[in-house]
């Protein structure tokens, strides 16, 4: 609770500063025009008098030599030793040869020329000093209440008061926002859900929005309770009463400015409440119609029910970028220039980013149109082998056959082949083939019957139709054979090759029969092959 309301009061004098310096800027433009003037006909700054924190009027005259801001200090300084030395009982105002002299009692403390009236003003000399005397007698009754006792234990207890509020308050704050906590997880868990529901996945999604708001709101209500507190406080002692008073003029000069703001743009939001409803039913629509296409109740010559969901989340994508487009000119402030600029910079760095997004965008849209692979088909891009888990606008997902999943962005997708093991499978079967050598001594109507029986003994090959070999070319030291077999899941490929291999070996080594590899520059003195007595050496146990 320190940590915080350390935090609160600190902003809230860091807004009291500034909005002191706006203060300054505010009289500084009003006085602009008549600077200019002056300046033109006296060559001079104009200087503003300040007594007790109070305005008491801008010098533009140079008097007795001295310029406005050499007045201000010497009348300043002046106006300090008299009321220091004890109480005045009246301001007195005498006209001399340069103007009128202002006293308190019988202590003269400044001069007021007709060079310091506005040009501008409709007040003559004397009602100009008349305003001047009024302004210095306040100026005095205030420094008399805050050296009472009386007054100031009053406006110390009324700041207790309003602190033991604040206090409360927060308290209040807290206890409330310990009892929405639970609410808002279970509200930001269904929407967790739902943003699973429509296909995207990832913790990078949950973006505890209504967690930022609650937590938003709560500190702008610490921020303002701060901000009343400070103004209340200020405004109980007369020297720093000024500086409540514009911290409070300026937090009701913004709400009313935003008040009317607001009143002022409701045909606007009307107007966009209008365009997001009709893309929400537009949404709507597009999700009930490729959901039926998706399921096959809708059948559609030119979209595949595997393409229908993505389509579909590019269908709402363009709605949606369209109702933002239609609505855009509607949004409050976005004719002003920090909103274009907030635009320009947001456009910029989507034109410098997302180059490579929209390729792979652009990859994953070809992949899921072209039909080359579907979710849980069983593919080979570049070295990786495995299942489809998942086709993404962005990247492809595959879980390997050691369990490992693999994401391929859609961009390098693009140039790499893709084997599709399991679509043309469905129907015409897969072909799982192997290559051995063979030297020109042993017959080739042999070679092609052991080849043939370690496919039958193959489990997971077809029996129908049945295993055949291929002579696919004649060497200078040896035949190549290649024995071809139709497999009935293609989801085993690796494991059946694996033992394809295994019983060739088994095959030609039961027939004395020698495998040329590593290849041979001159024959053998005897056969390089395995007795079947020796097929379980040890540690191989049967």
């Amino acid at each position: 609770m320190k940590k915080y309301f350390l935090w609160s009061v600190l902003l809230v004098f860091a807004l009291m500063l500034g909005n002191t310096s706006a203060f300054s800027q505010v009289i500084t433009d009003k006085e602009k025009v008549v600077e200019k003037t002056v300046e033109a006909q006296i060559a001079v700054e104009p200087a503003l008098l300040l007594l007790f924190n109070r305005p008491i009027l801008l010098l533009r005259a140079t008097v007795f030599k001295q310029t406005p801001e050499e007045r201000v200090k010497f009348i300043t300084q002046r106006f300090n030793e008299i009321v220091t030395q004890g109480n005045v009982e009246k301001v007195v105002a005498m006209r001399i040869k340069e103007g009128i002299a202002i006293g308190l009692d019988e202590n003269p403390i400044m001069v007021i020329t007709e060079d310091d009236i506005d040009p501008f003003s409709k007040r003559n000399l004397d009602q100009t000093v008349e305003v001047v005397v009024k302004r210095l007698e306040n100026v005095l009754f205030l420094i008399n209440e805050q050296k009472s006792l009386r007054y100031n234990l009053k406006a110390a207890g009324l700041c207790i008061i309003a602190f033991a509020m604040f206090i409360l308050l927060i308290k209040l704050l807290t206890y409330i926002r310990r009892r929405l906590r639970p609410k808002i997880e279970r509200a930001e868990n269904s929407f967790r859900d739902k943003i699973r529901e429509l296909g995207l996945k990832g913790t990078s999604l949950n973006l505890h929005i209504l967690s930022l708001l609650e937590k938003l709101v709560f500190w702008v209500l610490v921020s303002f309770a701060s901000y009343a507190l400070l103004t209340f406080s200020l405004k109980q002692f007369p020297y720093t009463e000024p500086w409540g008073r514009r911290l409070g003029g300026y937090i009701v000069d913004a709400f009313g400015g935003m008040t009317e703001k607001t009143l002022d743009s409701i045909p606007n939001l009307f107007v966009i409440l209008v365009i997001f409803l009709i893309a929400q039913w537009l949404v709507r629509i597009s999700k009930t119609f490729f959901t039926e296409v998706e399921n096959q109740v809708v059948t559609i010559s030119w979209l595949d029910s595997d393409a229908a969901r993505p389509t579909m989340k590019i269908m709402n994508g363009v709605i949606w970028i369209f109702a933002i487009v239609m609505a855009y000119p509607y949004i409050p402030g976005s004719s002003t220039d920090a909103f274009k600029g907030i635009g320009m910079f947001l456009g910029l760095l989507i034109s410098l980013g997302a180059s490579s997004m929209v390729g792979q965008v652009i990859g994953g849209m070809v992949l899921m149109y072209s039909r080359a692979m579907k979710v849980g088909d069983i593919v080979q891009i570049g070295e990786y082998y495995g299942k489809v888990l998942e086709i993404g606008f962005f990247a492809t997902k595959l879980r390997t056959l050691k369990n490992e999943e693999i994401n391929i962005p859609n961009s390098l997708m693009m140039g790499s082949t893709t084997k599709n093991f399991t679509r043309i499978s469905k129907n015409e079967g897969l072909i799982a083939h192997s290559s051995v050598t063979i030297g020109y001594d042993v017959p080739w109507r042999q070679v092609h019957a052991m080849l043939i029986n370690a496919a039958e003994k193959t489990e997971g090959i077809q029996k129908k139709p049945a295993p055949f070999v291929l002579q696919k070319d004649l060497k200078d030291f040896y035949v190549e054979y290649e024995i071809n077999a139709y497999v009935e899941k293609p989801e085993g490929i690796m494991k059946i090759m694996s033992e394809l291999h295994s019983n060739i070996q088994d095959e030609f080594n039961r027939h004395g029969v020698q495998i040329m590899s590593p290849n041979y520059e001159d024959q053998p003195d005897k056969k390089v092959w395995v007795p079947e007595e020796k097929w379980y050496e040890a540690p191989a146990k049967k």
